[in-house]
């Protein structure tokens, strides 16, 4: 099964910009106390583990212009 690249599973980078407008506005909400959630992919159900850190990075790393 061959998926189109922009069509195609959720990566990680795919799941932080979708989950980055709600961790820029309230993270408590996203990570609760926790350093980690675990978001399932709607498409192929795969688990991805994704960190405060992950996130944090992703951010600054968008705001460089590098996303």
């Amino acid at each position: 099964f061959n998926y189109d690249k922009d069509v195609g599973p959720m990566n990680q980078k795919k799941i932080l910009g979708a989950l980055a407008p709600t961790f820029r506005m309230e993270p408590e909400n996203l990570f609760g106390s926790g350093e980690s959630i675990r978001v399932q992919c709607p498409r192929c159900a795969a688990t991805h583990v994704i960190t405060r850190e992950a996130m944090e990075a992703y951010l600054a790393q968008v705001q460089r212009g590098g996303g």
